[in-house]
């Protein structure tokens, strides 16, 4: 499991090489239905006045389907001409291809809220220390681009891995009606997902750095997790990955300086 939760995408600088329409301020607020439209090619740079530790980076919101692809490089500088880490470009939504009612493919933001969002990351190994002041976010679609949010930063890596059990939940809060006569009406409103799991006999440095994080950032700030975060097979990291806020945590002391703690984690 990997957690993302200081968004250093929100003080950065951000450029694209294209825009339809849409702000890019768009990319750092927390509404899922404003979004930064591209073409079907664009590169996100962002920059900073100084340097930080970045070994990660996610897209908690887009339309990407099967056949587009992300790739990523990381920058000494903003003046540095060669990556010091990068991603080769892989796909970014690897056998996603939904159908929304109406037999609607191409997608857009308008879906976001009814489960069209395509969540896709990337990761970089927990070593690498080489700080970072610009980072390239580049993507391919087959049709426009829509883009909700940009995150990134350093992750957190608990030594042990999550237990067995992973609950993923989706919510829908549609509300169906009937009349007199028997004709049922829908009200079609938002969808949102659920992930709950387990962190098993971990020590006490992972708890110390789980209730840090917690505490100032998971409950009332949005983090980012994948439980199976993978560049090689980004079907199953997409499918365990959650944006969103602790609804619930609690922490045990097993024994000995042994501890288990639940999450549950509600997406934005």
């Amino acid at each position: 499991m990997r957690l993302i939760y200081n968004n250093l995408a929100d003080i950065a600088t951000i450029t694209p090489s294209i825009t339809s329409s849409g702000s890019t301020s768009n990319l750092q607020n927390n509404r899922k239905s404003s979004v930064h439209r591209a073409g079907n090619n664009v590169t996100y740079t962002l920059t900073w006045p100084t340097t930080h530790i970045i070994n990660s980076v996610a897209l908690p919101a887009t339309n990407l389907v099967a056949g587009s692809t992300i790739a990523v490089k990381l920058y000494a500088t903003t003046s540095s001409g060669t990556a010091h880490t990068q991603q080769a470009a892989i796909s970014a939504a690897l056998d996603r291809n939904p159908i929304m009612p109406g037999n609607v493919t191409t997608l857009d933001y308008t879906h976001f809220s009814i489960g069209g969002a395509t969540k896709t990351s990337i990761w970089f190994p927990t070593i690498t220390t080489q700080t970072t002041q610009k980072v390239e976010i580049i993507l391919t679609n087959g049709s426009s681009i829509d883009c909700s949010r940009i995150v990134c930063g350093k992750y957190w890596e608990p030594k042990r891995d999550v237990s067995r059990g992973i609950t993923l939940g989706i919510q829908d809060t549609s509300e169906t009606s009937r009349t007199r006569t028997g004709d049922t009406y829908i009200n079609t409103t938002y969808i949102t997902e659920s992930m709950n799991f387990e962190l098993k006999y971990f020590l006490d440095d992972d708890r110390k750095q789980l209730l840090d994080i917690f505490r100032t950032w998971g409950t009332n700030q949005y983090v980012y997790i994948s439980v199976f975060p993978d560049n090689t097979n980004t079907e199953m990291t997409r499918s365990y990955s959650i944006y969103g806020r602790s609804s619930d945590i609690s922490l045990t002391y097993d024994v000995d300086k042994i501890y288990s703690s639940s999450l549950n984690i509600e997406s934005w």
